[in-house]
């Protein structure tokens, strides 16, 4: 854990905007918090610095350390999207652009990036931020939500995607990036844990083409094979820097897992599943399923509110997801875990869990939409709005939902 509060730069090229960004956060007084919004002569810099690094790598023989990395005491890095008037040169222009330098090539633990999907949108597709190479990505009006930073503040709109917010992100990236480290040359699907291949169709682990493919080009190829087969940055990048330092294809190669695991496998419920997802499912998991606060638990307490056995099957490593997750297959093999004799229905509430907000509700007071998520479970739900204005609920205000055709389908 760190001694420090948690060190976050905000990279952009209209500096006055960015500080009223960080304004607004530093009134939601949440601790632990040391937020800056960087001058442009600060941002370009940093930039200049990574740069330097990136073509050191590419050009030398002496492969630096991760203690030599620019950027190294930057916790959180924040970049707009859009940097058109921040570099002069026309070097970089886009905030991907910079990030992906800043990933491979320095020390900053996590990446946000803002208004790449715009300002103030929840994404009904579900994958928009599948291919981004930030950790995170957020409209600029949803940065002053406490619960993007911590989950534990939520209130209302908190989509599901954001985890457990950005402080709580940082310690895992590290031990992501430290593990990625030691698993460079071992096969990706098998360090964690998955069977592939029409051998392996009935085993509980399988994991099909559909989803492996939108992280591997070959289902044996190690950590660093993976890298190097990616599109990240260019060719040559790869190939002349990023797998000449373990760092740096680290770095990457964690980005690539956690990134294809959160945004595409465990959404599609097939293999992995969170827990409120499952008990959607299988409400008898629940130690108490009777009542909304029973299933609140499985958002709120992980295991502590479902069956014990059940976390006999937590995907590992842990780090690598920013809530419980488990094997749902295993789940569903464990004759201790199968639906009891006799289950009574009729007395379990008709709730759905809300990828806006992350709460259950009461299917009446919610609105269904059919996500592009793969799989065969790719209907989802938000809060309806207008029922619960009329309930007297605090509900999200100005957030566009889209595209909206996704509701009628």
């Amino acid at each position: 854990m760190k001694n420090h509060p948690v060190r976050i730069r905000i990279v952009d090229d209209e500096p006055e905007r960015s500080k009223g960004w960080v304004k607004a956060i530093k009134a939601l007084k949440i601790p632990s918090m040391d937020i800056v919004a960087l001058e442009k002569d600060k941002s370009r810099e940093l930039m200049k610095l990574v740069a330097d690094r990136q073509h050191g790598i590419r050009n030398s023989q002496v492969i630096p350390t991760s203690d030599d990395s620019p950027l190294q005491d930057i916790d959180v890095l924040v970049v707009d999207y859009d940097l058109q008037e921040l570099l002069t040169e026309g070097q970089w222009s886009t905030g991907l652009q910079v990030l992906a330098l800043a990933r491979a090539f320095s020390g900053v633990k996590l990446i946000v990036l803002v208004n790449q999907f715009g300002s103030n949108i929840f994404d009904l597709t579900l994958t928009k931020s599948v291919r981004s190479p930030a950790d995170l990505d957020v409209g600029s009006d949803q940065l002053v939500n406490p619960a993007f930073w911590d989950r534990s503040l939520a209130e209302s709109f908190a989509p599901w995607a954001w985890g457990d917010g950005v402080l709580s992100a940082v310690d895992r990236m590290v031990q992501s990036i430290e593990w990625a480290k030691k698993s460079l040359d071992q096969p990706v699907l098998e360090c964690l844990g998955f069977t592939y291949g029409s051998d392996h169709v009935d085993s509980p682990s399988y994991i099909s083409s559909e989803l492996w493919q939108q992280c591997l080009v070959n289902p044996v190829h190690t950590l660093r094979e993976m890298v190097g087969a990616s599109d990240f940055l260019t060719q040559k990048d790869r190939d002349n820097a990023i797998l000449k330092s373990e760092e740096s294809c680290a770095r990457v190669a964690t980005m690539l897992i956690t990134r294809w695991l959160d945004r595409w496998v465990v959404p599609a419920n097939e293999v992995l599943a969170d827990l409120p997802h499952l008990v959607s499912f299988y409400p008898w998991l629940l130690l108490d399923n009777t009542n909304l606060a029973g299933w609140k638990k499985s958002i709120t307490d992980g295991f502590n509110g479902l069956h014990m056995a059940a976390s006999n099957y937590s995907f590992n490593p842990k780090f690598l997801l920013p809530r419980p997750v488990v094997w749902k297959n295993k789940i569903l093999s464990d004759p201790m875990l199968a639906e009891p004799k006799g289950f009574n229905y009729e007395g379990i509430p008709d709730l759905v869990f809300c990828e806006d907000t992350s709460s259950f509700v009461d299917f009446v007071n919610a609105k269904p939409f059919t996500s592009r998520l793969p799989g065969l479970d790719s209907q989802r739900f938000v809060v309806d709005q207008k029922k619960l204005d009329i309930l007297g609920v605090w509900t999200p205000k100005g957030v566009a939902y889209e595209p909206s055709v996704l509701f009628a389908l």
